[in-house]
């Protein structure tokens, strides 16, 4: 009879068994309970995000503007030319940040003169950033204000 019960012993996770036979479920759960608090205190302690009374005070940094200055360059540009709808522009052209918030474009564009005909002008735009530090600032128009305009060797703004 005692191999019998040798036989029927039945394995149960998370448990120690006595030699007895019985079942101490104590030692598995404060083994649990161990693990729990750990993982919840390293969350609270690593946790890289802004708590959320911060998160108004969390201002966007935008790394380089110059692409949306040769954006908005070319609008300038196509306001000055007599069939805008027409302006190509190539891809990149040379737009530089001279002075924070300063901006240099020089390039040119194709488009059609007066008569039709599909025409190469140079420009070189002087523009000035005035939005705060916000991606959605620097979409806008309002926030680029223009210095100077030169459309093929002739200032366009301001108006000499």
């Amino acid at each position: 009879m005692e191999n019998e019960n040798k036989d029927n012993i039945q394995y149960k996770p998370f448990t120690v068994v006595n030699p007895d036979g019985g079942a101490q479920w104590f030692g598995a759960i404060v083994l649990i309970l161990l693990v729990g608090l750990f993982g919840w205190l390293s969350y609270k302690w690593f946790d890289d995000e802004p708590s959320k009374s911060n998160t108004n005070e969390v201002v966007e940094s935008i790394p380089d503007k110059t692409p949306s200055a040769y954006i908005h360059a070319q609008e300038f540009v196509k306001q000055a030319l007599k069939s805008p709808s027409t302006a190509e522009f190539p891809l990149t052209v040379n737009t530089q940040e001279v002075e924070p918030n300063r901006f240099i474009s020089q390039g040119y564009v194709d488009a059609q003169n007066s008569f039709g005909a599909m025409i190469r002008n140079q420009f070189v735009v002087t523009l000035r950033y005035t939005g705060s530090e916000s991606y959605e600032a620097l979409r806008n128009g309002v926030n680029w204000k223009l210095e100077e305009l030169i459309l093929d060797n002739q200032v366009i703004y301001p108006a000499q």
